[in-house]
């Protein structure tokens, strides 16, 4: 689930094939299953879909603009629709059919998404600027990251990582750029799972699962 900024409604996916569980084939893959984005409003209980073939609804700090995971227009990408669930815009793009962009999360000042870009059995995290449409990647190699998010400022990114051997949370420091400009740093042992991170508002605590 994903909260609205003013925290009225909450943003969540629902698979949309009846009697279907929505889960991933493995820790770090996409989900498989057809699902839609929905809203659900904390006053009224009232549900209503809003995207449809969508996954991973993240919410702008301004609350203007959601950005999703979905198919819409080949392999999975992150695009961006406004805050009615509509205007459809792409913004990663990729030269090759085999990778996939999911998972985004938005920097705390809304120029950057975050998100994890799967390539088969590769597994990295990148950063798009959301002015330029560029890409940038904060890593690129033969371990496996996934679901990553941005700190309290835009100059650290955490996601999880088996590159310590289990799977742990682990932290990035980044540039204008969106580059590291330091070694990533381990934060949590032992065997894992650590997954799914959230950053307290002021980033001095890491919440994960």
């Amino acid at each position: 689930a994903a909260w609205s900024g003013d925290g009225t409604h909450l943003w969540f996916v629902r698979a949309a094939v009846p009697r279907r569980r929505l889960e991933p084939t493995d820790l770090f893959s996409a989900y498989e299953v057809p699902a839609d984005v929905w809203v659900l409003d904390l006053q009224t209980r009232s549900e209503s879909r809003r995207i449809r073939n969508a996954y991973h609804p993240a919410i702008a700090p301004d609350g203007n603009a959601i950005a999703v995971d979905a198919s819409w227009a080949g392999p999975r990408r992150i695009w961006l629709v406004d805050r009615n669930g509509l205007n459809p815009q792409q913004v990663t793009s990729e030269g090759s059919e085999a990778v996939r962009h999911i998972h985004p999360n938005w920097s705390p000042d809304g120029r950057a998404l975050v998100f994890q870009r799967n390539e088969q059995t590769k597994f990295d995290v990148s950063v798009v600027d959301l002015a330029t449409r560029r890409m940038a990647e904060v890593t690129n190699d033969t371990y496996r990251e996934m679901d990553p998010v941005f700190g309290a400022d835009a100059r650290t990114i955490y996601f999880s990582s088996d590159r310590g051997g289990g799977v742990n949370v682990w932290k990035a420091t980044v540039g204008d750029e969106w580059r590291p400009t330091a070694p990533l740093q381990q934060l949590t042992n032992g065997a894992g799972q650590d997954v799914q991170i959230t950053v307290s508002r002021d980033g001095r605590r890491v919440a994960f699962a």
